[in-house]
């Protein structure tokens, strides 16, 4: 139809008699969606697939590919109908996505920063593999609760952080506390959690926060040390 005509840059004169694969895929169309997609159609089944095909002018552009069988009244498949969407823009969005937070990953596992992403409404906290390097756990992204992360922090520590944690949601968006949480090995280690609210519904409630965790332990150790160090003076 002229939709195809639009899409591809092809007339149906170029192309009638051809099959579609011929004259579409390219270098970087994957060939386990080309394989997939020949054994159905030898199946005569139907599918539906993601492919990155290419126009007569050599653009490169991705496709959402609904296949359908048409049988005859005998249930043989006499041929085949396809309805493709453009998801170009859908698949850039989510590769430009896909490199920003890998460019982040990295940022943060070169600083040795733990990434937090709290969502408010349903509770759960995320956290990135560098907090469970941090505790010295096996390494690898988790899902917690406030609660859960209640149990880990020093207990003389809680009320500063639940009321640093209601100061933020309340209004003052920005939460910075000193606190320490338990390791996997029993010890207790010193962490800095800088935080921000960064979403709100429409009557200001806090939607979800996110922030960060640093190892401050070994400098809370020299600290510490000083102090003793001048008391004694």
């Amino acid at each position: 139809n002229a939709a195809f005509t639009q899409m591809t840059g092809y007339e149906l004169a170029e192309v009638k008699g051809r099959k579609p694969g011929a004259f579409l895929q390219g270098p970087q169309t994957d060939p386990e969606t080309i394989e997939l997609m020949r054994n159905r159609l030898a199946e005569g089944a139907g599918f539906r697939v993601e492919i990155q095909n290419y126009g007569k002018d050599g653009r490169r552009y991705w496709l959402d590919v609904e296949v359908r069988p048409i049988h005859d009244a005998a249930g043989c498949v006499t041929n085949f109908i396809a309805i493709e969407s453009d998801i170009t823009e859908r698949r850039s969005a989510a590769e430009r996505l896909r490199r920003t937070e890998e460019r982040l990953t990295l940022a943060l596992e070169g600083s040795n920063l733990a990434l937090w992403d709290w969502d408010i409404v349903s509770g759960k906290i995320y956290l990135n593999a560098q907090w469970s390097r941090m505790l010295g756990g096996t390494p690898g992204p988790t899902t917690t609760t406030l609660q859960e992360l209640s149990k880990l922090t020093y207990p003389e520590d809680l009320p500063a952080v639940d009321g640093a944690l209601r100061a933020a949601v309340k209004g003052a968006n920005l939460y910075h506390l000193e606190q320490r949480i338990r390791t996997e090995s029993g010890e207790w280690k010193w962490i800095e959690s800088h935080g921000k609210v960064v979403a709100r519904d429409a009557k200001g409630r806090a939607l979800r926060m996110a922030g960060t965790n640093a190892d401050i332990d070994e400098r809370k150790r020299r600290e510490h040390a000083l102090a003793q160090k001048e008391a004694e003076l």
